[in-house]
């Protein structure tokens, strides 16, 4: 296993104090993937947003699937939630912000629908 946070953080250390994106592209390093396109538990269908928990559970909201997944930092797939649909005609959800606080509440922000909700960590609106 792997530790994703503090390399997030170095990353974004390094963009604060003005390095290039061509330094920081230098000093990436491949970790892991995992995922594919489609709707099924693991798959994604325009991932666009990302938080980390205090427990290293990954969230990713999933833009056309209107969900939210949850994963280890090995890629396991832990589970998930929907979220409501921007669209009545299909699953779309323009959710391109999330961050979990220390409690473990899912905060999301819904770009068409104009707010943000809280969430816990089944899928509840808290």
């Amino acid at each position: 296993m792997f530790r994703l946070f503090p390399a997030f953080c170095a990353l974004v250390v390094l963009a604060l104090n003005g390095t290039s994106l061509h330094a920081v592209e230098d000093a990436i390093v491949f970790v892991a993937e995992w995922g594919g396109k489609g709707d099924a538990d693991g798959q994604f269908h325009s991932p666009i947003g990302i938080a980390i928990s205090k427990h290293d559970v990954l969230y990713v909201t999933d833009l056309n699937n209107a969900r939210i997944q949850k994963f280890d930092t090995d890629g396991e797939f832990l589970g998930g939630f929907a979220l409501p649909s921007d669209i009545e005609e299909r699953k779309h959800s323009q959710t391109p912000g999330i961050a979990i606080d220390d409690n473990g509440l899912i905060y999301v922000s819904f770009m068409l629908q104009h707010r943000i909700s809280v969430f816990s960590d089944s899928g509840e609106v808290v």
